[in-house]
């Protein structure tokens, strides 16, 4: 009897070991790391909520659409389309407990295939010519139930920092994020694999970036922030990517 009772008690013990193991689990499981802040950069478009508060920013064109599809804009009842390599973003904004976060605003604004922002204090701007009329340069989407998001954009090129051209800024595209019940996020997403040619390259020219370590390393706290490109079956030569936004929710 006493045995019996023995077995009993070490098959309950280690039955309660076990459910604490696995509560701890999911409990760990439901942390999600917040996401890297970044600077916004000085080229933020001035119809952002978060502009300059100097007011400076001013568009080099006009561009009255704000939508998802970048690379599309109906101008005097035609459709000019973009130049460059069309990418597909998917996104998904998640709190610090791994929730989805519905209903928060997402804006995305980056340069084009040629390396230029449409701002007014952008160095490598001449003109407005230089610009790409057919691309949009920065949208505004609303997270669905799931967190979810999507972009259809162009791949941006990286741009000189200086007149030398020997200090060259990696690819990147700016987003935040914003909703009333979270931290605000301001942060950048990079590029890796083949989407981007002439990594080694830019590696090679800008040992300073922020996304790099002096080795030419990915800093392993901004890998999450780094878009790996895969090929879209539907559309092969428009690349599909993905990435999770970690935003700190306050209330």
């Amino acid at each position: 009897m006493e045995s019996t009772s023995r077995r009993k008690f070490f098959k309950q013990s280690l039955g309660a070991v076990a459910a604490i193991a696995v509560t701890a689990k999911v409990a760990e499981a439901a942390v999600c790391k917040l996401t890297e802040r970044q600077t916004s950069g000085p080229f933020i478009p001035n119809d952002f909520p978060f502009k300059d508060p100097r007011g400076e920013g001013a568009p080099h064109i006009q561009v009255a659409e704000s939508d998802a599809d970048l690379t599309v804009i109906e101008q005097n009842g035609q459709l000019l389309t973009a130049q460059g390599q069309v990418i597909h973003v998917l996104g998904k904004v998640v709190d610090q407990s791994c929730t989805p976060v519905a209903g928060a605003t997402v804006y995305l604004w980056q340069a084009d295939d040629h390396g230029h922002y449409n701002h007014a204090e952008d160095p490598n701007v001449r003109s407005s010519s230089d610009l790409d009329h057919g691309f949009q340069y920065r949208a505004s989407v609303t997270t669905q139930r799931d967190g979810s998001f999507r972009f259809k954009t162009v791949k941006p090129k990286y741009y000189p920092l200086d007149e030398t051209g020997s200090m060259m800024r990696t690819a990147h595209l700016h987003i935040a994020v914003l909703h009333p019940r979270c931290q605000q996020l301001i942060t950048q997403t990079y590029f890796e694999g083949n989407v981007l040619e002439d990594i080694e390259r830019i590696r090679e020219l800008n040992q300073t970036d922020i996304i790099l370590a002096p080795q030419g390393k990915i800093l392993e706290k901004f890998r999450s922030l780094i878009i790996d490109f895969k090929m879209n079956p539907a559309v092969a030569s428009e690349p599909v990517g993905e990435v999770t936004l970690t935003v700190n929710r306050i209330s």
